[in-house]
């Protein structure tokens, strides 16, 4: 299997997440790889990619059995990244010309090891906080439809609250006919909402 295939680079890094539950290690190994020159720019990316997808598994993994407000949250967690990773896979090359040019530096292709050594980790790096933050800014519009998709995927009691998230963080939104809600912070960026008592 060859990691410049940028779907099977997306594929290993997702199961081996998964597997070690820890998407920061996974980048520091991808990273530490690229030192050595063993990663093409296009590879990286991709194992960026997936190591933002494996990294649901350990949230899907702890909201079973969970209360329903919390698996929306591990559910919208993994559809927003899996839609991200699905909509720039087939642009990956893009993807590294747009980190170039934010960067401000002229694009560089390279080839050799030491090439790849020098360019590449920065580039890794980069495109880790830039996935990111762009998929926050992109779906910051669209929670609520998140949320009905969401709901749609994790039917529940209508009295419960309604899920929406924005990128890595979520929150669990009233849905009473008032339509407006405080929400609670909570650990790791989730807010939560607990539903409210029928007068």
């Amino acid at each position: 299997m060859s990691l410049d295939n940028v779907w099977m680079a997306i594929i290993a890094s997702t199961i081996f997440t998964l597997v070690i539950q820890s998407s920061a290690a996974v980048l520091s190994i991808v990273v530490l790889l690229s030192q050595q020159g063993f990663l093409s720019q296009s590879a990286g990316v991709a194992m960026v990619l997936g190591a933002n997808i494996g990294t649901t598994g350990t949230a899907l993994l702890s909201s079973i059995g969970k209360q329903t407000e919390s698996v929306r949250v591990a559910v919208c967690y993994f559809v927003l990244k899996a839609f991200g990773v699905v909509a720039i896979a087939p642009f990956v090359s893009w993807f590294v010309y747009l980190i170039y040019a934010l960067q401000g530096t002229a694009f560089v292709d390279p080839k050799s090891k030491a090439e790849r050594a020098e360019h590449v980790p920065g580039i890794i790096t980069f495109s880790h906080s830039l996935f990111n933050v762009a998929l926050a800014l992109i779906f910051l519009p669209f929670t609520s439809r998140v949320a009905k998709v969401v709901e749609f995927l994790v039917p529940s009691d209508p009295t419960l609250g309604s899920c929406s998230s924005i990128g890595g963080a979520a929150m669990v939104v009233d849905t009473s006919s008032s339509g407006t809600a405080s929400s609670i912070m909570t650990t790791k960026g989730i807010m939560m909402q607990p539903p409210r008592k029928k007068d």
